[in-house]
C-alpha cells in the first residue's frame, strides 16, 4: 500500500500535470478519516483509520476532486452532484418552512446550516411524491451519467429518488510513470459525464407547484 510520503509525491505530480492541461486545482484536504475528521499528521502512520487525502479541482464549467486512501493502490477520480441542493434551489425560506412545519431561525444559521434545512425541505417534497413519477427520471440520470469508461453512483431515499451523484472512475498513480496523456484519460471521460448528467438535472428536475401548497409539493421531471 501507499506511504503517505508517496501519496503526497503523486498529488504533487498529478496537480502539476492538471494545471498544464488546463484544469485548475484548488484545496488539498488531509490527511482525514472517512468521515472527514482531521488525522494528525504524526499519527497518520500509527492510526488503525483510513485516511484519506482530497485534491480539488475546477474547470470552467465542473467541479471534480481525486480522493487518496493510504489502504488502496489506486485514486479515484469523482465528479459529484448533490440533486437535492439542485431541487432546494426552487425552494425560498418561506417555502421551506412551510415544508419542514416548524419554525425556522435563518438569523441564526450559517450558510452550511441553511443550505441543509433547504435540501431537508427539498427531500420532503420528494417524499411527497409517487415513486412511480420519478422512476423514469432516475432511469435516465443513471443513463445519462455513466458510460463504459465511468462508473455512476448514487445516494438514494428509501423508495429510490437519486439524492446525490456520482461519476467515478479509477487513476493509477503508484504503479505507473504519470503523464499528461494518462491523466487527460482518466479524467476527461469523468468529467464528460458528470456534465451530461448535471445538465439533466439542471433542465428536467423540477418542483411542481402549480395550484399547491407548499407541503403539497411534489417532484415532477420534464423528460
Amino acid at each position: 500500500m501507499p506511504t503517505k510520503q508517496r501519496v503526497r509525491s503523486a498529488i504533487v505530480e498529478i496537480t502539476e500535470a492538471l494545471t498544464s492541461i488546463g484544469y485548475e486545482t484548488n484545496d488539498l484536504i488531509g490527511p482525514v478519516n472517512e468521515k472527514g475528521e482531521q488525522i494528525p499528521e504524526g499519527e497518520v502512520e500509527e492510526t488503525d483509520e483510513v485516511v484519506q487525502y482530497y485534491l480539488t479541482g475546477e474547470t470552467s464549467r465542473s467541479n471534480f476532486y481525486l480522493r487518496f486512501s493510504l489502504d488502496q493502490q489506486y485514486a479515484v477520480a469523482v465528479y459529484p452532484m448533490n440533486v437535492l441542493r439542485h431541487l432546494g434551489s426552487y425552494l425560498d425560506r418561506d417555502e421551506a418552512e412551510a415544508i419542514i412545519d416548524e419554525p425556522l431561525d435563518w438569523a441564526e444559521m450559517n450558510e452550511q446550516e441553511e443550505d441543509m434545512m433547504i435540501q431537508t425541505a427539498a427531500e420532503r417534497v420528494v417524499e411527497n411524491t409517487d415513486p412511480a413519477n420519478f422512476h423514469q427520471a432516475a432511469f435516465n440520470l443513471s443513463a445519462y451519467a455513466s458510460t463504459s469508461l465511468v462508473d455512476y453512483r448514487q445516494t438514494t431515499t428509501d423508495d429510490g429518488f437519486p439524492k446525490e451523484m456520482q461519476c467515478v472512475r479509477g487513476i493509477f498513480p503508484y504503479t505507473e510513470h504519470i503523464t499528461l496523456e494518462q491523466i487527460d484519460s482518466r479524467i476527461h471521460p469523468v468529467i464528460v459525464a458528470g456534465e451530461r448528467g448535471r445538465r439533466y438535472i439542471e433542465y428536467s428536475f423540477r418542483i411542481d407547484k402549480e395550484n399547491k401548497s407548499p407541503e403539497d409539493y411534489e417532484f415532477k421531471a420534464l423528460i
